[in-house]
């Protein structure tokens, strides 16, 4: 077990008059390992008939986290790991022993001795135990997914429990550029100040203390964005009695709504129609429509229109008739 000694503070809820019960001595703050057994020796004089209690709070010492381990040599909740004595020196001077074996992270606290002089009044003196343990990062503090639209800031946390207190850092999945540059973001807060479409995907939250191996959480980035077209064949010909594809690459997330218009009316599939949307990625769409067998009314002005939360947009393709036939592509 090793222990770093600091100055212990004694906290006295009451003042003393001499003669009068006191704490004289606790045992320093102690950093131990898991597993390990930590012995709490807090000196008590003149303590008489009143009772003596051991709790336990938080490292930060907040009041609703404070727990009734031992009152005299009772323990308060049977615990196998826990023993409480009380043991007798000369002079009116007792030892109140609180002992821990096989020592876990949840131990590391702030462990408290009293004299109860009333139900209100208490002499106290308290030492802190730490516990070097690996990271733990915090679910409830680390949101899995983050949802921005493009042009917006982001700023994701993640937080991580261990002693010593972790170090955060961030990746990019397949160790992709990050958003600022290079592959390694340091700190607890991952911030874009301006996000971009390219910047959605997965992201890995570190948590490293030295102690053990790292722990890595997935964070997931989601960048929304209005839809893109793009037209690969703005202008197609065919003559009549023929096939052709009219063809419409779509880009926007969320999920973006493809349908085909001419002369105002949307087109479905049937007849010499057919259409088909084939997703190519999660954020971009290929739209194809099929025309077999053209005849006269099907030339002229096609419209793909696109259309998502953030958005509408629309492109037009025109199909006009050729001098000779263009082969149709399968």
């Amino acid at each position: 077990m090793r222990a770093i000694s600091l100055l212990c503070v004694l906290a006295i809820s009451v003042s003393c008059v001499l003669g009068g019960p006191k704490i004289t001595s606790i045992t320093e703050e102690t950093i131990v390992s898991e597993g390990d057994s930590v012995d709490f020796n807090c000196t008590v004089k003149d303590h008489g008939t009143r009772s003596l209690e051991w709790k336990k709070t938080n490292i930060d010492k907040r009041d609703d986290s404070e727990v009734l381990l031992a009152l005299r040599d009772t323990l308060n909740f049977a615990d196998p790991r826990y023993t409480v004595k009380i043991i007798p020196e000369k002079d009116g001077v007792v030892i109140y022993h609180f002992n821990i074996k096989g020592i876990e992270a949840s131990d590391m606290g702030h462990y408290v001795c009293s004299i109860n002089l009333s139900q209100k009044d208490k002499i106290t003196s308290s030492v802190n135990l730490y516990v070097k343990h690996s990271p733990i990062i915090l679910e409830t503090k680390t949101l899995k997914t983050h949802v921005v639209t493009e042009g917006y800031k982001l700023e994701a946390l993640c937080q991580a429990d261990g002693y010593p207190k972790p170090t955060i850092s961030w990746k990019r999945e397949n160790n992709a550029i990050m958003p600022g540059g290079g592959q390694v973001f340091n700190g607890n807060t991952l911030k874009i100040k301006e996000t971009h479409r390219l910047d959605r995907g997965n992201y890995f939250c570190i948590a490293d203390n030295k102690i053990g191996q790292p722990v890595q959480r997935i964070v997931r980035i989601d960048v929304e964005f209005a839809p893109t077209i793009s037209i690969p064949r703005p202008k197609v010909a065919q003559a009549k009695g023929y096939s052709t594809d009219l063809e419409c690459n779509v880009q926007g997330y969320p999920a973006v709504s493809v349908t085909w218009h001419k002369d105002g009316e949307q087109l479905q599939s049937g007849g010499n129609y057919e259409i088909s949307n084939t997703a190519n990625s999660h954020e971009t769409t290929n739209s194809v429509l099929t025309i077999s067998s053209i005849s006269g009314s099907d030339y002229g002005d096609y419209f793909c229109n696109a259309t998502n939360k953030l958005g509408q947009i629309e492109a037009r393709l025109n199909l006009f008739e050729p001098v000779v036939p263009i082969p149709t592509r399968y």
